[in-house]
């Protein structure tokens, strides 16, 4: 199968993220014909094909004032299909089941979004367009046209739901983005100020040590070398400092006093320490070293390897920036999803969907 995932816009992503839409019951007529009204295939499966008259006609289910029909609801289902890596040997009725509402969550995310980017006056650009174009062909030459004749999917409704997707895909993207810009503004204006740096932050233990972290004491307290053991950590620290300022190699002093499994490069900005700490280097350039600090677990020597650091900071802001629009653009999402209420069987037209039979699409479609 050449169909790939990158061939189904960000409708799946989004209809993955609102799974809980689906928890309705699925798929022909309670007699046991197909909505086209062909015969059962065999005892275990029922014919699935539909002629394109059949399937344009045979309505599914209702999304908010939009009417889906078969040849909709099935371009859906083999994009589900081709998610969910069914093939016709593990075609049951349970698997099945779970394709169908991963379907119905497809569609119903598509048209609710689509529905707002319309109302967001969205319009798509000629390279969009054109994109949609590279979609939908590579969709329809990713299966023989077959396929699409014996299932009633169109040339036309393929076009429909591929388009509705690029909406879909048009309107998250500049959502995003328009909450990016706003979002970096703020942050590098909050952070213009601070000193980003990497350092290389050096542990002169102080306290025991058990399999390789700070052992406990039974009321949870760390327990203490013995005071001779501390003064020597803290003469060491010194002695490293000293030998730093001579111009010695700071990580090899580390391995020379055995420090170097407490010790480890680091990111960040004076301020984000201990009062203590942001005190000892505030005032560090790049090839500077702190005096000694100490700290819980033993005592602190901190080697400035770049101070002013505007790579760091960019990094921390577009870190920063990332989280906040996802949180921000999943609070839009469920704004857009909720202003369509879904009755998860009230929608659904009949019994069509719940008693179609996918088997023969699959198998065709892994042919």
């Amino acid at each position: 199968m050449k169909y790939k995932k990158r061939m189904l816009s960000v409708a799946l992503a989004a209809s993955l993220a609102m799974s809980a839409l689906s928890g309705c019951s699925n798929g022909l007529a309670k007699d046991g014909t197909t909505a086209a009204g062909a015969t059962t295939e065999s005892a275990d499966h029922k014919d699935g094909r539909m002629t394109k008259e059949d399937a344009q006609k045979t309505l599914a289910m209702h999304i908010g004032d939009y009417d889906v029909y078969m040849d909709e609801l099935l371009v859906y289902a083999m994009q589900a299909i081709v998610v969910s890596k069914m093939t016709p040997d593990i075609c049951s009725e349970a698997n099945q089941k779970a394709v169908k509402q991963t379907a119905l969550s497809y569609v119903r995310t598509t048209k609710i979004e689509y529905d707002a980017a319309v109302k967001a006056g969205v319009k798509l650009t000629d390279s969009d367009t054109a994109s949609t174009k590279t979609l939908i062909d590579n969709f329809k030459n990713s299966f023989p046209q077959k396929v699409f004749d014996d299932f009633g999917i169109s040339d036309e409704v393929i076009e429909k739901v591929f388009t509705e997707q690029t909406y879909v895909q048009k309107f998250e993207n500049d959502t995003k983005n328009e909450i990016g810009q706003a979002k970096t503004k703020e942050k590098q204006e909050e952070y213009a100020d601070y000193n980003f740096h990497n350092i290389y932050y050096m542990i002169f233990p102080t306290v025991e040590q058990k399999n390789g972290a700070p052992a406990t004491a039974s009321d949870g307290s760390y327990q203490k070398l013995p005071e001779d053991k501390q003064a020597e950590a803290k003469a060491n620290a010194e002695k490293l400092i000293e030998r730093v300022r001579a111009g010695e190699d700071v990580k090899k002093l580390a391995e020379e006093f055995g420090i170097t499994s407490y010790s480890s490069e680091r990111s960040g900005y004076v301020g984000a320490y201990s009062d203590e700490l942001n005190e000892a280097i505030k005032d560090l350039e790049a090839g500077e070293i702190s005096e000694v600090v100490e700290g819980e677990l033993g005592y602190v020597v901190v080697y400035m390897m770049t101070a002013h650091d505007e790579d760091i900071k960019k990094l921390y802001v577009d870190a920063l920036v990332s989280d906040l629009v996802d949180q921000e653009f999943s609070q839009k999402q469920s704004e857009w999803l909720n202003a369509i209420p879904v009755d998860v069987n009230g929608d659904m037209e009949g019994t069509v969907w719940e008693d179609y039979d996918l088997y023969d699409l699959c198998k065709e479609m892994n042919e």
